[in-house]
């Protein structure tokens, strides 16, 4: 029986995120667009003055890395029958100034309930929930498509050995700590042509590799050497 390559599962976990991530996306845009559809057959469009922009920005520090988010809002008062009443937009452009102007919607029983068209931000809401989506998908498509190519690799026994390895940090940073990989220079003494495998990141604490030690790499370099598994298998 031999041992199968498993699915990456912090990749198939992101893809699930991202898939979920675009649901929820496209389900507050149709909610929105819906409420929309409601309430504009009894509104009453009219124009509101911008008349405050209130600029935050919030810092967070992760991984000794500090980000800034930056958040708007806008405050804008329109007037119905002698009456001024003021709300806050949920959205902002960088052509918003203090005095411009903006359409609003105000439901003529309940001047101080009011709207803005959300068709424009709803189209750019299903663009980016469509992009998560896509790419969740593919994630775990390709994952999986991986594991069925390697699998058949290690089911045919289909291998080679290689002497000249080196460890090298990954790149990859998980909670604070930078792991490790392989990498492999291969050259086939046959054909001469030269290949470079590198192994999936891991813990450095782990020592999977042992110097001196030939690392067995499942691949088919004929026919397909873009995919391969570097294995732990003897380590």
């Amino acid at each position: 029986m031999f041992r199968k390559k498993k699915p990456n599962i912090g990749l198939i976990i992101a893809g699930l995120i991202c898939i979920i991530l675009g649901a929820a996306a496209f389900y507050a845009a149709y909610t929105q667009a819906s409420s929309w559809n409601r309430f504009k057959q009894t509104a009453v469009q009219t124009t509101a003055v911008i008349t405050d922009i209130q600029k935050h920005r919030t810092r967070t520090r992760s991984h000794g890395k500090t980000k800034t988010k930056t958040r708007y809002e806008v405050t804008v008062t329109y007037n119905v029958d002698g009456q001024d009443y003021s709300t806050q937009l949920g959205y902002h452009t960088s052509l918003m100034r203090i005095g411009g102007e903006v359409p609003i919607y105000y439901d003529p029983t309940e001047p101080s309930y009011s709207m803005t068209d959300p068709s424009k931000r709803n189209i750019v809401i299903y663009i980016l929930g469509g992009v998560f989506i896509l790419c969740g998908a593919l994630m775990i498509i390709l994952d999986t498509r991986s594991c069925i190519l390697i699998n058949s690799l290690i089911r045919n026994n289909k291998y080679i050995m290689c002497d000249n390895w080196t460890e090298q940090k990954s790149g990859l940073t998980v909670n604070g700590t930078p792991y490790n990989c392989i990498v492999c220079n291969y050259k086939d003494e046959y054909s001469g042509k030269e290949y470079v495998f590198t192994s999936s990141s891991y813990h450095p604490n782990r020592n999977i590799f042992v110097s001196g030690l030939p690392v067995k790499i499942y691949v088919d370099t004929d026919k397909n050497p873009k995919v391969y598994f570097v294995s732990d298998e003897g380590h």
